[in-house]
């Protein structure tokens, strides 16, 4: 299942970074907040740390690959 999981994160970040290569947008990122009950988490190769079962980030690979990771939800859920 882990595998299944790693290798899905991995296509979804390479289907990202061909959209990201394909347009360039002058919109300030928004941050995006994600909760888990974990203090550290190795996705697709990132360590993410969660202070206080918060993560915080705007950069827009890492929210596609938390919002489908089954260990961590989406502030606001």
């Amino acid at each position: 299942m882990a595998k299944d999981n790693k290798k899905q994160n991995e296509e979804i970040i390479e289907e990202l970074n061909e959209v990201a290569g394909e347009t360039s947008t002058t919109e300030e990122a928004k941050e995006t907040t994600f909760l888990s009950s974990y203090k550290n988490l190795i996705i697709v190769g990132t360590s993410i740390q969660f202070k206080d079962g918060v993560y915080s980030t705007s950069d827009e690979t890492e929210i596609e690959v938390l919002r489908n990771n089954n260990l961590v939800r989406e502030a606001g859920e």
